[in-house]
């Protein structure tokens, strides 16, 4: 992100967006091209009258084998108890859809029937899929996300084309789509192993100091997740940088660092509102009943509004480049002049 070369800025630059005017700009780009939520509004009709792919028959076999343990153990055994727990996730089981895995957001299509738990067999009308065999679980695991993450890089790059260009060329973005599939595969990589690296030894250390102390062991609790909540927060641009500026993964990510840092208070704010809204929003599209047809609404309702709000931080994103670009090239016309 360097200034244009030879530009020299003889006023102010004009000063960038707010989270409200981001918001506006992101529901004006759905309404002008309503396809960019096609793909969130057909991932949620998949996963509810799609088939379902269950892990039912995996853990009722799983549950057996404990019991077969548990038989001659005694009852306060840790084979025992293990075989009392797992009949609670054996009947959890029954609501896991795996296809729900190729909603990858933040780093993906969203979902709302993703986060719907309760299953009924009428919606599924091609059946239930049960999974068998441990490496296949372990397979999907990977390769359904991994998916998701394309299906992701297709969305983002159909966004970026709307706020950037005002249209969308598909050749050019099924061009794109596989390079930037590759360097969204490792953002989410990076963010995990940070992640990983950084907020698993701080949480494992807060709840060390739980069983201490209470109180320490609760803000050091809050400690842990205000750590990654910020990681979420300075890296947040890095697919807007990849999808919208095409940079490449570490410069998009380094991008994402400085402009967080340049514009922290309404990046804050922003990703606040997104994810208030978002949440809140989505309570609303899930009160029909999982079998009741008027899912449609609230599938059709999600897909467009969580679309406009992804599309928000792109015109957010790209705003506050354009004011970032204008300010460096104002302040090095004034240090030449």
């Amino acid at each position: 992100m360097t200034p244009p070369s030879g530009r020299t800025l003889n006023r102010e630059p004009q000063p960038p967006i707010g989270v409200i005017s981001a918001l506006v700009g992101g529901f004006e780009t759905v309404n002008k091209q309503l396809l960019l939520a096609l793909l969130p509004l057909l991932l949620d009709l998949f996963l509810w009258l799609g088939p379902q792919l269950s892990i039912k028959p995996l853990a009722d076999d799983a549950g057996r084998q404990l019991q077969e343990m548990a038989a001659g153990a005694p009852t306060d055994s840790l084979a025992a108890q293990l075989a009392g727990q797992w009949q609670q996730i054996g009947t959890q089981a029954d609501g896991v859809n795996l296809f729900g895995l190729l909603s990858t957001a933040p780093l993906g299509l969203p979902s709302v029937m993703a986060r719907r738990i309760a299953v009924v067999d009428a919606t599924h009308v091609l059946g239930v899929w049960g999974v068998t065999n441990g490496l296949v679980y372990v397979f999907l695991l990977v390769v359904l996300p991994v998916l998701g993450v394309f299906a992701g890089a297709l969305y983002f790059g159909g966004i970026a084309q709307q706020v950037r260009d005002g249209r969308i060329d598909w050749l050019a973005l099924a061009g794109r789509v596989w390079l930037d599939w590759a360097q969204l595969l490792g953002f989410g990589l990076a963010a995990l192993l940070v992640t990983l690296l950084l907020g698993v030894p701080a949480v494992a250390l807060a709840l060390l100091l739980t069983a201490l102390n209470q109180v320490i062991g609760s803000a050091a609790l809050a400690l842990a997740f205000s750590l990654v909540f910020w990681l979420m927060v300075f890296g947040v641009f890095g697919p807007h940088g990849i999808t919208l500026s095409k940079r490449n993964l570490f410069a998009a990510i380094w991008d994402s660092l400085r402009l967080v840092r340049v514009s922290l208070a309404p990046t804050v704010g922003l990703v606040t509102a997104v994810i208030l809204l978002y949440f809140g929003l989505g309570a609303i599209w899930t009160l029909a009943p999982v079998n009741s047809w008027l899912n449609v609404i609230g599938i059709a309702a999600h897909a467009v509004v969580s679309t406009a709000l992804v599309a928000a931080t792109f015109v957010y994103y790209q705003d506050r480049v354009r004011w970032w670009r204008e300010t460096l090239a104002t302040r090095m016309a004034r240090l030449r002049a």
